[in-house]
């Protein structure tokens, strides 16, 4: 059985101190050593066909060097870029990313954490759809390990958090309450939301919260309209609803390229997705959902209040 090979030999053939090795060999301290030594000690390494053992460099700094992140579904176009950027940042400093996919259920994400906590992976990156999931969390704060979320809630904890900036939109909601005469203690008491709306508000969130992303996506094509819709809402509303405040309408304002865009995106989704006959009379159903949705609501807010 052939002899394995140390840094000592390593050393011994690039010229240099075994310390040099190391420091060349460790993306977090290779900076420390000048071009010409580290480029060496690369060959030297390579000839020699010597690897270092991030094991027993773990044992001996107590750190593997890898990170865990956590994801609801790797084919959702929005943590790709995450994860890249991730990688980004963390490669440079030695770090090695793990991920894991959970298809956001809750127990192989539970499961996934314990099995990248026993690999002693140095910190986590929550990175899941559900903003109201607090079990997760919960364990990340019982096991004492670093925690970074991304698109949720820390609930009781005090994690950093990462998620978009979704002020903008529930202030623009806010202001265009005030605009129509609510007061926005009255707006967020919710206590004018009519148990019908309530009900299919609820029943269409449950929908896109347990359906494939792509059905989410695929169910707001109903807004295919949107952007023409808005138009014509800011070109008449004035005339019809003078006591509205002009400024109260900048949700609709905004509304008009982002919801092109949204639209635009919603469709090469679909297409995308549901290529087969079935797929696509799946995806007529669900349109038909979020229609019976959208109509239960109208007859909901019609009903309470009779024009």
């Amino acid at each position: 059985m052939p002899r394995r090979v140390t840094i000592d030999d390593v050393a011994r053939l690039a010229e240099v101190h075994k310390a040099t090795v190391s420091r060349a060999l460790n993306a977090r301290t290779r900076d420390q050593v000048n071009a010409e030594t580290l480029k060496r000690v690369k060959r030297a390494a390579r000839q020699l066909g010597y690897v270092p053992n991030a094991m027993a460099r773990g044992l001996r700094t107590s750190r593997s060097m890898t990170i865990g992140v956590i994801i609801p579904d790797l084919m959702n176009p929005i943590f790709p870029p995450i994860i890249r950027g991730i990688e980004h940042v963390l490669q440079p400093h030695g770090y090695t990313v793990l991920v894991a996919n959970t298809d956001s259920h809750e127990d192989v994400e539970s499961s996934a954490f314990e099995s990248l906590l026993q690999r002693r992976v140095d910190g986590f990156i929550l990175a899941t759809g559900r903003l109201d999931d607090q079990s997760i969390i919960d364990d990340a704060a019982a096991a004492d390990v670093p925690v970074v979320l991304v698109n949720r809630d820390s609930g009781a904890h005090t994690f950093p958090l990462v998620s978009g900036d979704n002020a903008g939109g529930i202030e623009a909601w806010s202001r265009l309450g005030e605009a129509v005469g609510l007061t926005r203690d009255a707006l967020w008491s919710l206590e004018q939301v009519t148990p019908g709306v309530r009900f299919a508000v609820d029943a269409y969130v449950n929908f896109a919260r347990r359906a494939p992303w792509q059905e989410a996506v695929c169910s707001s094509l109903t807004e295919m309209f949107a952007p023409q819709i808005h138009k014509d809402r800011l070109a008449t509303w004035p005339q019809h609803y003078p006591w509205i405040d002009p400024d109260g309408l900048a949700y609709f304002r905004s509304r008009i390229p982002l919801a092109q865009r949204d639209v635009e995106h919603g469709l090469k989704v679909t297409l995308a997705h549901f290529t087969r006959r079935d797929q696509q009379e799946r995806a007529l159903t669900i349109l038909q959902f979020k229609l019976d949705i959208l109509w239960s609501m109208l007859d909901s807010i019609e009903k309470a209040f009779p024009a």
